[in-house]
């Protein structure tokens, strides 16, 4: 039982990552001469890592159902602007979450009635969707940022328990929760269903199109989700900050890194977290080798390219042996 499970894990796409990632931490130790080890240091690591965790966690599921989400650094800065202007209101905190959940929800929505409806792919929609965010929220703040003025908001970001961030843990908590949903539920086998093959799925008796439905939901939940988080622990809501701390290019790398599949199908979600702690342990590195901080966003990018053709790479070799697998019948 244990070899297999060793096999397994061995044989997954995310752990050659988990080595890259051990050997580049072991060498990013050694040049900073133990510096990067500092408790302040791991702090500020792992509260930075709290929103890609969330959108990563949403973008991955969307991917495994066979769809794309290119908003979702958009939809965290328009729902945590909102979030707290309506703090600054007299309105009780519970419903200003209300609100914002409604706001998610609504904009979840609006990307499954562009692909269900209109039939717009979702790669184009939701970038499309993305520039409407992002122009919604310089209109209603002028490009301003909004503090963050309630006390049980800030206390939420800055608590801890013990000396980890609570909200990384929530994150955490959040992705454990939707891989054993993906992995143990029959939900889970049916997005998996429709992600590999909509149209098989629906003659299975399935319905692709609720559950991409309920995808984009998720996906649109956690986005806020995480930009809320955000801004309670920088106590500021920021036009710019979360495009620039969570862009969509680092949950998308790190997702396919992962051995989430673009084309949909496969995947889980603790390959993407490996994803993540491997993107910032390589910014980590050029900060330690003082190198400029572009050079990240271009190794974000080559690695994101070389996932993609890898992708591409074992979803020919499947369908080559599909169609071989037929010919000899």
């Amino acid at each position: 039982m244990k070899s297999s499970k060793l096999r397994r894990l061995l044989a997954s796409k995310a752990f050659p990552l988990l080595i890259i990632f051990i050997v580049l931490e072991v060498v990013t130790i050694i040049l900073s001469k133990g510096t990067v080890l500092k408790p302040v240091n791991i702090l500020t690591l792992l509260y930075s890592l709290v929103i890609q965790v969330m959108m990563c966690t949403g973008l991955s599921c969307a991917l495994i159902s066979g769809n794309m989400d290119l908003s979702i650094a958009a939809q965290a800065t328009l729902g945590s602007m909102l979030f707290s202007m309506l703090l600054m209101t007299s309105m009780p905190l519970w419903l200003c979450i209300v609100i914002a959940v409604a706001i998610a929800v609504a904009m979840g929505m609006l990307n499954t009635l562009l692909v269900n409806v209109f039939h717009f792919p979702s790669f184009i929609a939701t970038i499309g969707l993305s520039s409407i965010y992002g122009g919604i929220t310089y209109l209603i703040t002028d490009g301003y940022n909004k503090p963050i003025t309630n006390d049980a908001v800030l206390k939420f970001g800055a608590a801890k328990f013990g000396p980890i961030p609570l909200i990384f843990i929530i994150a955490i908590v959040l992705l454990i929760a939707f891989e054993i949903m993906l992995r143990k539920t029959n939900f889970g086998r049916y997005i998996y269903m429709c992600g590999g093959n909509p149209y098989a799925a629906r003659l299975a008796g399935l319905n692709p199109d609720k559950t991409r439905m309920v995808m984009f939901l998720i996906n649109s939940i956690l986005s806020v989700g995480g930009g809320i988080f955000y801004a309670a622990q920088t106590t500021t809501a920021h036009p710019t900050a979360i495009t620039q701390a969570a862009p969509n290019m680092t949950a998308t790398a790190a997702a396919i890194l992962g051995g989430v599949s673009f084309f949909g199908g496969t995947g889980t979600l603790l390959g993407p977290l490996v994803g993540l702690f491997l993107i910032n342990a390589l910014k980590n590195m050029f900060q330690i080798l003082d190198l400029n901080t572009y050079w990240n966003v271009v190794c974000q990018g080559v690695l994101l390219l070389l996932a993609l053709f890898i992708d591409y790479v074992n979803i020919k070799r499947k369908e080559d042996a599909m169609v071989k697998a037929a010919l000899s019948k």
